[in-house]
């Protein structure tokens, strides 16, 4: 999936050297390139412990439908996974759809007693999300990304 976007980054300098600014770039260049093989390596990771929980699961439900989330299903083996809901604690995603499957409530799965594993797709909310789905007293298996 594309997503267009451009950043750049802008210091005002007080001198006139080039050489400084040149220098700032080479540094700035070698991080964002340090962050990219960081990146790399993670969803490969990520992906790894997919294709061995993927391997066990017929069906799965995806809890998430983030930025992560969609780059999951576009780079890695969940693209492949039978995905039989998604779920979303924000009422915005909710109703939506996602490679045809609508995009239910939290208290949706608990209503419709779908007992199959949840995959977790965030990092930066997976405890919530791991304690709500506790808290909600749901038998799945729960799967999280790290």
């Amino acid at each position: 999936m594309s997503y267009p976007a451009i950043y750049s980054f802008w210091q005002k300098q007080e001198s006139n050297s080039s050489e400084l600014v040149i220098a700032q770039g080479k540094m700035l260049k070698q991080r964002i390139l340090l962050y990219i093989e960081s990146s790399k390596k993670i969803m490969t990771d990520i992906d790894l412990k997919l294709q061995s929980v993927l391997g066990d699961a017929a069906d799965v439900i995806v809890w998430g439908t983030g930025q992560l989330a969609m780059k999951l299903l576009a780079e890695t083996s969940l693209a492949k996974a039978n995905i039989v809901a998604f779920v979303d604690g924000n009422p915005i995603n909710q109703g939506s759809v996602i490679s045809g499957i609508t995009v239910l409530s939290p208290h949706q799965i608990q209503l419709r007693e779908m007992r199959q594993p949840i995959i977790v797709t965030s990092i930066l909310s997976q405890e919530a999300i791991y304690n709500a789905i506790q808290k909600m007293q749901l038998p799945n298996p729960v799967i999280l990304l790290r």
